[in-house]
């Protein structure tokens, strides 16, 4: 159902396995479900940046890579664009939390996402720090 995704921080590439993407979905979803990511961005307009920062770690070391959620934090504040980084963040996270085939499909959910992505400079398969 699921596809990999290739991610980078800190100057590594990483891969999150097809078979992992799931069990990676709901350890994310501990911390910020989906839902709550879409009422952030497009209703309030501000995003929890610690629970972003661990729902991103979460991410990345399901991926193999050795990071918390500080390092994510400080992360978004090294070298400026706080807002930029913080977009990319929710956009690799909605992309994640969606199957592929509702992001290749005309869903709503999948239009948001796809803008997002857009903006973020982000896609399925590969993602950046």
């Amino acid at each position: 159902m699921f596809e990999p995704i290739k991610l980078h921080w800190a100057g590594q590439d990483y891969s999150l396995p097809a078979d992992e993407v799931l069990r990676t979905i709901a350890d994310v979803e501990e911390i910020l479900t989906l839902g709550e990511l879409y009422v952030f961005q497009a209703q309030r307009k501000t995003v929890p940046l610690a629970k972003l920062s661990l729902a991103y770690a979460t991410v990345l070391r399901h991926a193999g890579a050795r990071v918390s959620g500080d390092d994510i934090f400080a992360g978004l504040f090294r070298d400026g664009d706080l807002q930029a980084k913080a977009l990319q963040a929710i956009a690799v996270l909605q992309l994640l939390m969606l199957p592929p085939e509702q992001l290749r499909g005309d869903g709503a959910a999948a239009g948001k996402a796809a803008a997002a992505a857009r903006r973020a400079g982000s896609s399925r398969k590969s993602t950046s720090s």
